[in-house]
């Protein structure tokens, strides 16, 4: 019983008064059992000291006071071994180690490094790469001309119009795409109409193509081109001559502009062609050939122009702006 009485007080003022031999021994053991049981119970100790232990059985947490006694500071759980620390351990150890910043990497056994994520090649670029600041990072970076890298696969439509020069052209695509393009058909009307702008810089054959095309005159019908500053009025060079079923032939030196008729009626329609061919890419120099026939009257010439700058643009009139266009169509291919 003496056992049992002892085990169950432990908490104590620790204050031993003044007793008779049997009474001081009693106190005295109760002092001693609560030290040996850390101050253990349901509520906190009546009377506390500095660095004072309390096993907190309400709780399950063993405290110690803090060095001004004035609050427990939690040291850990009694039912869990080592309190619910981790054990010491040399892995521990040597993180415990590092001194830089970055990824943490266990090389071998008992052993960490710090890493940090880095590219081989400008293929891939890296953005916080050792973690410090966020995750890591990683993206493709864009292919050029100059640069291996990702790049985007272009769809049947950009394919087939061949303005785009960023993304990249499969096999399949490149074979349904047509090798002649063909642009927007333009209403032949008013004085002098546009026919094109924005010729693709790599077209190396353009063809326009004439259906039905009529004035209210007799003035010659007439086609210029230029750059994308606009077009010339000058340097056409070369002839053109008309044969009609009389026979005559009529001869025309070509200046101002290319000539798709030489004096048809006004109630003529032109039919025909006139094919514009790359002859010096570094000059901008195209040869063109004429092809158109109205009424009962062939027209054919041979006549070159070197621009400014790329061909971009073309558009259609009369000699002088002489005449309106009533009827007809013009669009152009290229190549």
């Amino acid at each position: 019983m003496e056992g049992v009485g002892r085990c169950a007080i432990s908490q104590h003022d620790y204050n031993l008064a003044n007793a008779t031999g049997a009474s001081f021994r009693a106190d005295a053991n109760l002092v001693l059992g609560a030290i040996a049981g850390n101050n253990s119970g349901a509520t906190t100790p009546a009377t506390t000291f500095s660095y004072q232990w309390w096993a907190d059985t309400t709780t399950g947490l063993l405290k110690i006071r803090n060095a001004a006694n004035s609050a427990w500071v939690t040291v850990g759980t009694l039912a869990t071994a080592n309190f619910g620390f981790q054990v010491q351990d040399a892995d521990l150890d040597a993180l415990a180690a590092l001194g830089s910043t970055g990824i943490a990497v266990r090389s071998a056994a008992d052993t960490w490094v710090q890493r940090t994520i880095a590219v081989g090649s400008a293929k891939l670029t890296v953005v916080n790469g050792d973690g410090v600041a966020g995750n890591p990072t990683l993206d493709a970076a864009a292919a050029s001309e100059t640069q291996a890298g990702a790049i985007e696969i272009s769809t049947q439509a950009e394919a087939d119009a061949g303005t785009d020069d960023v993304r990249a052209v499969t096999a399949l695509k490149l074979r349904t795409t047509p090798k002649i393009l063909l642009g927007t058909e333009v209403a032949a009307s008013g004085t002098g109409f546009s026919v094109a702008t924005g010729i693709p810089s790599w077209a190396r054959r353009v063809t326009v193509n004439f259906i039905g095309v009529s004035t209210n005159g007799t003035a010659k019908i007439v086609c210029r081109i230029g750059p994308s500053g606009g077009v010339e009025t000058s340097g056409y060079t070369g002839q053109c001559l008309s044969i009609d079923t009389t026979p005559t032939v009529n001869n025309f030196a070509a200046s101002a502009w290319f000539p798709i008729t030489l004096g048809a009626a006004a109630v003529d329609t032109v039919i025909g062609k006139l094919v514009l061919d790359m002859e010096d890419a570094a000059a901008n120099t195209w040869n063109a050939t004429i092809q158109t026939q109205y009424g009962t009257t062939i027209c054919l010439g041979c006549i070159h122009k070197s621009l400014a700058g790329a061909l971009s643009q073309i558009d259609m009139g009369t000699d002088g702006g002489a005449n309106t266009f009533d009827s007809g169509s013009v669009n152009i291919s290229y190549e």
